[in-house]
């Protein structure tokens, strides 16, 4: 076999400890104030990008004509 069969063979007779049973530790549940509030700053982000991206859209057009 040569080294990349051996390389690809390696990686899959090794799979990654975070796939193996019994290695994920429970994690803490994360508070709905931090998701809530996450969730509005990421919306208010693409709402800001995007009234960006349009107003700059109508200033191109209109300085073509």
């Amino acid at each position: 076999m040569n080294y990349l069969t051996n390389l690809i063979v390696y990686f899959v007779s090794t799979p990654s400890v975070y796939t193996l049973p019994g290695t994920w530790e429970e994690q803490p549940l994360v508070p709905v104030e931090m998701v809530f509030s996450t969730a509005v700053a990421i919306a208010t982000l693409g709402v800001v990008a995007g009234l960006i991206v349009g107003l700059s859209i109508i200033k191109i057009k209109r300085k073509k004509v």
